[in-house]
């Protein structure tokens, strides 16, 4: 079983839960679109803040379409998925995964759980 959290690592959550996975004997990987300016770890950073928007649409399907070969459980977490942004409340990419046979986790840990738009049913 290889499980894959995503797609940031704010606060560390991501990371800590990886590590505490990978104690317990579990293949657990953190993947984040950019570098974290506090240094929180991952073991996978696509750098995409460093790409113009192109050639991060390209990245970004690359690795989906190898995330989908390699994992087995998908933890999103911050509000969003491998193809959403902030601005959805769905995952686009969730019809995919479970199609794929995959298990999908959503989590909110801190501060996402106060994005305006859905405490207040209005995105």
């Amino acid at each position: 079983m290889k499980i894959l959290h995503c797609p940031s690592s704010v606060g560390g959550h991501a990371w800590e839960l990886s590590r505490a996975e990978r104690s317990l004997g579990l293949a657990s990987d953190v993947m984040s679109f950019k570098h974290h300016p506090y240094g929180y770890g991952a073991d996978i950073q696509l750098g995409l803040e460093r790409l113009p928007i192109p050639l991060r649409m390209e990245r970004l399907a690359r690795f989906f379409l190898h995330s989908i070969s390699e994992y087995d459980i998908f933890h999103f977490n911050f509000g969003a998925s491998l193809l959403s942004n902030f601005r959805f409340p769905f995952i686009p990419d969730l019809g995919f995964l479970t199609a794929a046979g995959k298990k999908v986790f959503v989590t909110y840990q801190g501060c996402d759980a106060r994005i305006k738009c859905y405490t207040q049913s209005k995105c």
